[in-house]
């Protein structure tokens, strides 16, 4: 079977929600009236465009860092080129190429001015091999070796072009890893060694001393907190510093809702957030209307709808790469009957005469369902051990 996005054959199922002027109208703060809740727009059966914060999770497009553009196979993982580009000035961002959702081969990132900022191979979804990455200009910065052994770095420039790390040893001393922190330490042998510090940023310079940690050939051995609330405080485990930069692709996600509001008037904050509720009663209605279907087709499918003032669902629409009229028409009549109980928010967050737009992916294989943005809140709660004690999220 082909490779899909989770441990068995799914129906993958996305929502994500802002507040509309009226039931049928797009968001104000889009100039592209084509783009849902203001996040994504579909270009086509297997091609659609997300816009994405700086650690590529959904985001209006009024606040996005950057869209991607891509195609995506019919378990709606991306699949092939794709480019990535800064919503600021259009520039490309960064290119790559995907093979059921995750990176393979030659991946490049650029700065906004078009300079070449990071260039190395992705295998399964991790950094493989070389990696060069650049001061704006072209300036090279540093090489770093990600060996089956882990990462080595080979060689580091400092801003001024002097170069602090040689042949894997020297000193390191930089603020690029994207973690708002400025790490420095000695280098032996590609690794960490001896005493590091790291240090908070304060106006957009290296400020507050924020933790020392020492390390032995690569191997971390303690830190000591200098934060406010643990001063002198010891770990073992967790380190913080690194010469690394953070790789923001393990952690994409374009499947959970954004409830940023862009300190944007036009568009509220989400008071819909809690709609997890929903789930469970649509995947027990979809499974019973569905379990007689004689064929089902593979593939993904948008479904889109309203929650009105008075809790309503309505103004449903479907966007899909299915030819199964009839398959979709029985998803859109479970949205229709849905009890509305289970739509209950919140009504002093909205906001009068404003309606609530609302989609989900839907991809259907084998009569087998999930919903990835509820398996991705379910297993949070799980990591604070919240999901043990509440059976009714447990379906």
């Amino acid at each position: 079977m082909r490779k899909t996005l989770f441990t068995q054959a799914v129906l993958i199922i996305c929502l994500f929600s802002t507040s509309v002027i009226s039931s049928s109208a797009q968001s104000g703060t889009d100039k592209d009236t084509s783009l849902i809740a203001g996040q994504v727009k579909f270009l086509g059966k297997d091609s659609v465009k997300f816009y994405l914060t700086d650690n590529y999770s959904l985001a209006p497009a009024s606040c996005a860092t950057y869209y991607m553009i891509a195609k995506v196979n019919r378990y709606f993982q991306l699949e092939g080129p794709v480019k990535y580009y800064y919503t600021s000035n259009n520039s490309i961002a960064g290119k790559g190429s995907y093979h059921d959702g995750n990176l393979y081969g030659l991946y490049y990132s650029f700065y906004p001015d078009g300079d070449i900022k990071s260039e190395g191979v992705y295998f399964d979804n991790l950094r493989a091999g070389e990696w060069e990455y650049f001061y704006d200009k072209g300036k090279m910065k540093k090489v770093i070796n990600f060996s089956k052994e882990g990462p080595l770095l080979e060689e580091f420039y400092n801003e001024d072009g002097k170069q602090m790390v040689k042949d894997g040893n020297g000193k390191f001393e930089s603020n690029d890893t994207g973690s708002h922190s400025y790490s420095s330490g000695n280098i032996r042998d590609g690794l960490m060694d001896g005493r590091w510090t790291l240090r908070y940023f304060f106006n957009y310079k290296p400020h507050e001393l924020g933790s020392i940690e020492f390390y032995s050939k690569g191997k971390f051995m303690k830190g000591i907190s200098n934060s406010v609330a643990s001063n002198g405080k010891e770990y073992t485990t967790n380190p913080l510093c690194t010469f690394i930069d953070k790789d923001t692709f393990l952690r994409m996600d374009y499947y959970t809702e954004s409830d940023l509001n862009c300190e944007n008037k036009d568009m509220p904050f989400n008071s819909f957030s809690r709609r997890n509720e929903l789930f469970p009663d649509f995947i027990k209605d979809l499974t019973t209307e569905l379990k007689d279907y004689e064929q089902m087709d593979t593939g993904w499918a948008c479904v889109k709808f309203y929650i009105s003032n008075d809790n309503r669902i309505k103004d449903i629409n479907i966007y899909s790469a299915l030819n199964d009229t009839t398959l979709l028409k029985k998803i859109k009549d479970i949205m229709t009957e849905l009890p509305q109980k289970d739509t209950d928010f919140d009504p002093h967050t909205m906001i009068k005469g404003m309606d609530q737009i609302n989609f989900f992916y839907v991809l259907i294989e084998n009569k087998h369902f999930v919903i990835p943005e509820y398996v991705i809140y379910k297993a949070r709660l799980r990591q604070i051990g919240f999901l043990n004690n509440n059976k009714a999220l447990t379906h």
